[in-house]
């Protein structure tokens, strides 16, 4: 379907060229030059970006601006031809114009009404989504011209969202953790701190070595070290704990080895052994370790994919997961429910400006988007608490 769908789009841009070679008797004359130069230019630039951009989004903006663009040419095109080639056969010439123009008024009238039916009947369409646990998300709330940096409680049962928490926004970073590397006697800059299930200690890292601080007793202590030959340009993105914290799994990216962010890493708490389990043909983006702990379910590669902890093996749960997260905060996220059966994810941002979250049913197979708002920037999202 979505091969199809980009069929058509494609065929749709290249209507205007056509029609103007046919209106101009398939003769290309100084006023068909400037239509089909421009569009065959901003083409080019398309081929261009994508080819030689050194930075995702740098391609994703350029794209953003000129493939709207297209479509306005396309549609304004097909109409400036369709209106040259009913002048060309006296579409407009004596009784004719009356009843071309009739016919034209009343094709737009239908096209109005259909775009107004199926917007108020998607509107009228109450959907249920009870089933699904409440979602807490920390983002920005875009309100009354003005912004302000909230959580929020998204309601299953009622399909609304509530502030718990408000304060102005301001472009500032987080402030970092000052934590101790027990290596290096220093204080350490971590951006996120880790838990275990049942929040009695505390994970971070440092480079490519990872701590375990237990605020009961204040101890710290290293428990491993991930393989790499550039411990200062290692930066370990995110870890996640067993509930018998015998292993210890994380995701990672390195400065001069891009091969890195492909991997899945597995520490292994009581010897300190750390090696890669899972190796993916792109960025892992985002993993947790499933409510029974027998698997991990990740995201990345442009899929969400299950790894059987016992057996090494992987299954795809769901393929054309690759977020376009501009207004979601850059993250790509996998958020799996308490009693595993939902998993929480990002996915493509249409139309522009709305944050919406998916969640894909294991038991179903079935993808639903529970959340669309423009409302609020999202920046994060986890399963509330009861």
């Amino acid at each position: 379907m979505q091969f199809l769908n980009l069929i058509l789009c494609i065929i749709l841009v290249f209507m205007p060229v056509i029609g103007f070679l046919f209106i101009s008797e398939k003769k290309i004359s100084k006023k068909v030059y400037i239509p089909i130069l421009a569009f065959l230019g901003l083409i080019f630039v398309l081929l261009l970006v994508g080819i030689f951009a050194a930075d995702f989004h740098v391609t994703a903006f350029v794209f953003q601006i000129i493939l709207p663009i297209l479509s306005i040419y396309a549609v304004v095109g097909l109409i400036i031809c369709g209106i040259a080639f009913l002048a060309k056969k006296g579409f407009f010439n004596g009784k004719r114009l009356i009843l071309t123009v009739s016919v034209i008024i009343c094709l737009i009238a239908v096209i109005v009404c259909a775009v107004f039916y199926r917007q108020n009947r998607q509107n009228g369409q109450k959907v249920d989504y009870s089933k699904y646990p409440d979602i807490e998300i920390t983002g920005t709330w875009l309100a009354n011209n003005d912004k302000k940096s909230v959580i929020a409680r998204w309601e299953s049962s009622t399909n609304t969202f509530t502030n718990t928490s408000e304060k102005e926004f301001k472009y500032e970073p987080d402030e970092p953790y000052k934590m101790p590397d027990t290596v290096s006697g220093e204080d350490a800059d971590v951006l996120e701190l880790f838990y275990n299930a049942d929040k009695t200690a505390v994970y971070y890292s440092n480079d490519n070595k990872i701590f375990k601080y237990i605020p009961a007793d204040n101890s710290y202590l290293l428990i491993g070290e991930a393989p790499t030959d550039n411990p200062g340009h290692f930066l370990i993105l995110k870890i996640c704990v067993s509930e018998d914290e015998k292993k210890a799994f994380f995701i990672a990216c390195e400065t001069y080895n891009e091969d890195v962010a492909n991997n899945l890493y597995c520490l292994d708490i009581e010897t300190g052994e750390c090696s890669v389990i899972l190796q993916e043909k792109r960025w892992i983006d985002d993993f947790e370790i499933s409510p029974d702990g027998e698997s991990i379910i990740y995201n990345g590669n442009d899929k969400i994919v299950r790894y059987d902890l016992a057996s090494g093996k992987t299954e795809t749960l769901l393929e054309g997961t690759r977020a376009d997260t501009r207004d979601n905060g850059g993250a790509y996220i996998i958020r799996i429910s308490k009693d595993g059966r939902y998993i929480m994810y990002y996915k493509d941002m249409v139309p522009v400006g709305c944050s919406q979250v998916f969640v894909y049913d294991i038991e179903t197979g079935v993808s639903e988007k529970i959340i669309q708002t423009n409302k609020y920037a999202i920046k994060d999202v986890n399963w509330a608490e009861n």
